[in-house]
C-alpha cells in the first residue's frame, strides 16, 4: 500500500518513470464500508485539478492492503468538450493547490513517504509543463504568452525551480 500511495504522490527525480496507476477512480473497486466509516469524501474538481489522487490517498491509507490486477476489464471513452479535454485558463492554479493539499494530507496522515517533498515537486512540475503546453495549443500567441508568463511567475513554482535536482534527472526528462 505504501508502494502505490507512492506512485500515486510522484516520481523520483532519477526514475525515468514509474508504474504508473493512473489518478482515475472509475477503475477501481472500493469498500463502501470503508468510505463511510472514516467519512471519505471527493473534493470539487473546480477546487483542485486531479481531485482523485486525494481520494484514493486517504482511502489507500485506511486499508491493510492494496491489491492490483494487470488486465484491463473496462474501456474508457475519451469524449471531447469535457473537463478533461477542454482548456482551463485555471488549471495551473487547481495545480497548486493540489500540490499544497498533497502536502497537507500526507502530513495528516502521518504517511512516511520517501522524499516525499520531492515527488510532491516533480508531480507539480510536471502538470506545470501540461498547463504551458495546453495554453500554447489553446490559445492565441498573445494569450498564450501572458499566461505562460503568469504560470512562469507563481512563486512556488519558482522555488521548487531553484531547488529540484533537475541533474538527477534523466536527459530528456530536463528539457
Amino acid at each position: 500500500k505504501t508502494d502505490y500511495i507512492t506512485n500515486l504522490i510522484g516520481q523520483m527525480p532519477n526514475q525515468y518513470y514509474s508504474m504508473y496507476y493512473g489518478y482515475a477512480v472509475w477503475n477501481i473497486l472500493f469498500s463502501n464500508k470503508i468510505i463511510n466509516e472514516y467519512n471519505i469524501r471527493f473534493n470539487s474538481e473546480r477546487i483542485y485539478l486531479s481531485e482523485d489522487i486525494l481520494f484514493q490517498i486517504e482511502y489507500a491509507a485506511r486499508v491493510k492492503e492494496v491489491l492490483l490486477y494487470p488486465v484491463e476489464l473496462y474501456n474508457y471513452c475519451l469524449n471531447p468538450g469535457t473537463l478533461t479535454t477542454k482548456y482551463d485558463k485555471t488549471r495551473y492554479d487547481k495545480a497548486v493547490v493540489l500540490y499544497n493539499e498533497l502536502k497537507r494530507e500526507i502530513e495528516k496522515l502521518g504517511l512516511v513517504i520517501e522524499k516525499c517533498e520531492l515527488r510532491v515537486q516533480r508531480m507539480l512540475l510536471a502538470k506545470t509543463l501540461y498547463s504551458v503546453c495546453d495554453a500554447i495549443k489553446a490559445l492565441g500567441i498573445i494569450d498564450a504568452h501572458r499566461e505562460v508568463n503568469a504560470i512562469c511567475n507563481n512563486s512556488e513554482l519558482i522555488k521548487i525551480m531553484k531547488e529540484y535536482p533537475v541533474h538527477q534527472m534523466n536527459i530528456k526528462r530536463r528539457y
